[in-house]
């Protein structure tokens, strides 16, 4: 009688060394997962049905502690409530998802940026959302820093001439969609080569650097109730700065001139035992409209050209017999130099 239940030893160990590779190849994907530098979670039924070590140092929080939460427990509600219509839209369309930027916070208060990418995938049967999570925190703070280098002026801390004109053209752009007034202040200090002269590069250094000081100082005050609309200090080149003043009309940017020119003369600055007297010529225009940022910077210029004309240590605000020599016209350039300026 044939025996059907006889052993055949080739295939169990085949079997056998089968079932070892899998249970081997599973634990170093498990060893993987932990160890991997993103955070892993895996969302069932609205839940957190498995998450990884880096997801539970993201958070805060330990593994365990992770299991029946949901991702948006560490999401502030407003995000929240938008991550969940584009996670809803995941299921329906069974599409990766992406999302840059997003803000988590973890359960010590601490922030961080990171990217999120998830996907729809088969868990014991059942569609589960596979997220991933990368913490860019350090990135997006890396290009923070590089960008407000590339904007500052390095030595008085006020934004840069090329930062100048984007800002100046999305404040024209906002002014008129919003019906506002914005007003534009160029200053610049009366005699600053006699300064430099008589104190050194270090001394004049100082100067504008109290006189930006003086400014800011000035603009938080003005705008301490409007902190969206403040306004900002740009330094064009040199000695010259530009104020942009959005929400001022023409009577209210020439009171704050006025007052900021006299708290600039009334304020001198300490270097070297000795105190370096400063005062500045200033002009000032209201956007006009169809106007650009050239005409508009045009017509400050023109203004503070006749207060410069006209004794220094004044406030001029354009009018229409108001115009530049054609010799102190500015030309397109990035330095902003007029040509008198010009090697």
């Amino acid at each position: 009688m044939t025996d059907f239940f006889y052993e055949d030893e080739e295939g169990l160990e085949e079997a056998q060394s089968t079932f070892r590779q899998l249970a081997d190849t599973q634990q170093r994907m498990g060893e993987i997962i932990e160890l991997m530098p993103v955070g892993l979670f895996i969302h069932r039924d609205q839940t957190i049905v498995f998450a990884n070590k880096e997801s539970a140092r993201m958070l805060g929080i330990d593994q365990e502690g992770l299991i029946g939460r949901h991702l948006f427990d560490f999401v502030e509600d407003a995000a929240a409530s938008d991550l969940f219509l584009k996670f809803q839209e995941l299921f329906q369309k069974d599409e990766n998802l992406q999302l840059e930027d997003v803000r988590i916070r973890s359960t010590d208060g601490t922030e961080r940026i990171v990217r999120i990418t998830a996907s729809r995938l088969p868990w014991e049967g059942t569609p589960v959302a596979q997220i991933l999570l990368l913490d860019i925190t350090e990135l997006k703070e890396k290009e923070n820093e590089l960008f407000t280098i590339s904007i500052t002026d390095p030595l008085t801390v006020c934004f840069n001439r090329s930062y100048f004109a984007k800002v100046s053209g999305d404040l024209i752009a906002a002014s008129r969609r919003l019906n506002e007034c914005l007003a534009l202040t160029i200053l610049d200090v009366d005699h600053f080569k006699k300064i430099n002269d008589t104190h050194g590069h270090a001394g004049g250094d100082q100067v504008l650097m109290n006189l930006v000081r003086i400014c800011k100082a000035k603009l938080e005050q003005v705008y301490a109730d409007a902190p969206d609309r403040a306004g900002a200090v740009f330094r064009l080149g040199g000695e010259e700065f530009a104020l942009l003043l959005p929400g001022l009309g023409d009577s209210q940017a020439q009171a704050l001139c006025d007052e900021l020119r006299e708290e600039i003369a009334a304020q001198g600055t300490f270097f070297e035992e000795a105190v370096i007297p400063m005062t500045v010529s200033m002009g000032h225009s209201q956007l006009q409209p169809g106007e650009g940022v050239d005409a508009f910077l045009r017509r400050a210029d023109s203004a503070l050209y006749h207060a410069k004309e006209t004794g220094r240590n004044r406030v001029v605000a354009w009018r229409a017999d108001l115009c530049l020599p054609p010799e102190r016209a500015r030309i397109a350039r990035k330095d902003g130099k007029r040509p008198e300026e010009q090697e």
